[in-house]
């Protein structure tokens, strides 16, 4: 409640238009009934992360891996028994009302297919649409860009033979995410403190 109740997160939603802190403050719940032996709770509240938006499919996915490790068996089954329902709970409204019963995950591979497919605007389509990566160093350095040109570059064009900067990109995130959930399914640290 004091994470919703902050001015800052309450400005970023009201002025701003901002939903994020909505699906933050679900994933920081569930990390913190997790952190207090709470299966149910933290399998419910991570349930409600996900639904909250799509950007926090990735650290949702990686906090579900944890709490497979985290918690035995038995105890992930019943948080899972109880996100279930709430899930079908949450979205049977939208059902009734004569959407899709895939709603719930329509936005998430809506944002894939824009942002990591084939159906992005073309002005996505460059290496570093409005953020700071290596790619426009590269840019400059294989193709000669100079200025905005190597931000804009066009992510379609091939970067190494014929793989082209779209395809290192899906693939480097792949990559890490997977690594990641491999470290947190193997780590060494205890289950529970």
């Amino acid at each position: 409640v004091l994470f919703l109740l902050n001015p800052a997160v309450l400005f970023d939603i009201a002025i701003w238009g901002e939903t994020e802190p909505v699906a933050l403050f679900f994933l920081l719940a569930s990390i913190l009934a997790s952190r207090r032996g709470s299966a149910r709770w933290a399998w419910a509240l991570l349930a409600l992360a996900f639904l909250g938006k799509q950007t926090v499919v990735v650290p949702a996915t990686l906090t579900a891996v944890y709490y497979l490790r985290l918690f035995p068996l038995r105890r992930t089954l019943e948080g899972i028994s109880v996100s279930v329902p709430l899930v079908l709970a949450t979205i049977l409204p939208f059902i009734a009302a004569g959407y899709s019963p895939s709603i719930a995950i329509d936005p998430i591979l809506g944002a894939f297919n824009v942002f990591g497919g084939s159906e992005s605007e073309p002005v996505f389509k460059v290496v570093s649409y409005d953020s700071y990566s290596v790619w426009p160093l590269v840019t400059l350095l294989r193709h000669g860009q100079h200025g905005t040109a190597r931000l804009q570059f066009p992510d379609s064009t091939a970067a190494f033979g014929t793989v082209s900067y779209q395809q290192i990109g899906v693939l480097a995130f792949l990559v890490t995410v997977a690594l990641l959930a491999l470290w947190l399914l193997t780590s060494k640290r205890a289950k529970s403190d």
